[in-house]
């Protein structure tokens, strides 16, 4: 914070890549809160976020096992017409499942797929993928939205054969 104090005192203000930046590296060295107060700060500031610190910090939030707060900011960010991508839905789900919120998870994952983002089985966000599957199709609040899914022809055939839908 002190940063920004000094900028301010030297006449330079900060702008949306400066918040962004403070937010990632507080996010990076553990310290959310931090980096929230940032975010605040640049608000207060009428810094409008930009899609990539609104990402920077939606990230960042999963990264420190705060998924519900990235949840948040991603409806927030949703609010502003900004649209999320594939590594915001994979580090939120992989979040949500990190803290065993698998309704929370499901609902993710369904944003994910019916925003048409799946990935390939080469990419690195594929075995998060396929864990959330497995532990959804197993869990009774979430295994006949799995049915649906597959039903729609929502899911590739190759996930269903491996966790039997």
């Amino acid at each position: 914070m002190s940063l920004l104090s000094k900028m301010s005192e030297e006449d330079r203000e900060p702008n949306v890549v400066t918040y962004s930046t403070l937010v990632d590296g507080f996010c990076r060295e553990e310290r959310p809160d931090d980096a929230l107060l940032v975010w605040k700060e640049m608000e207060r500031k009428g810094c409008s976020p930009n899609r990539v610190a609104f990402m920077a910090l939606i990230y960042g939030l999963c990264i420190c096992k705060r998924p519900s707060a990235a949840l948040h900011y991603l409806r927030e960010m949703e609010q502003k017409e900004m649209k999320p991508d594939s590594f915001i839905y994979i580090a939120l789900l992989s979040a949500f499942l990190s803290d065993m919120d698998l309704a929370s998870a499901f609902e993710i994952f369904k944003e994910m797929v019916y925003s048409g983002f799946f990935p390939e089985s080469h990419d690195k966000s594929y075995p998060v993928v396929m864990d959330a599957i497995d532990k959804f199709s197993k869990d009774h609040r979430t295994s006949s939205g799995m049915k649906v899914l597959s039903e729609e022809g929502k899911l590739p055939t190759h996930c269903l054969i491996n966790v039997g839908l």
